[in-house]
């Protein structure tokens, strides 16, 4: 079993850790390395990417893959509507 407050200690502070999640959320295209290297620009102090991957866990941000899809024109909107109108009586 391991004893509370042994290993190492933590780079980042709580508010460090705040303004990392608030970063990650503003901006939601940056990697992990494109945090790393704002914060410690910020901060003054180096930080790893690694650390801030598990910072953005512990705020339960992962990350993800954004899904493509095809932007609808407002005629193909219109045609989808009236298609569902007509057969919605359908059964399967």
């Amino acid at each position: 079993m391991r004893r509370r407050g042994y290993g190492l200690r933590r780079i980042t502070t709580a508010a460090d850790n705040r303004h990392l999640l608030q970063c990650a959320r503003r901006r939601k295209i940056l990697t992990a390395r494109q945090v790393a290297s704002q914060l410690s620009a910020d901060t003054g102090r180096p930080i790893s990417h690694q650390n801030v991957s598990l910072r953005l866990h512990e705020g339960e941000l992962f990350a993800r893959r954004p899904v493509v899809c095809l932007r609808l024109s407002p005629v193909d909107v219109r045609a989808r509507f009236y298609w569902a109108h007509e057969h919605r009586s359908w059964t399967p």
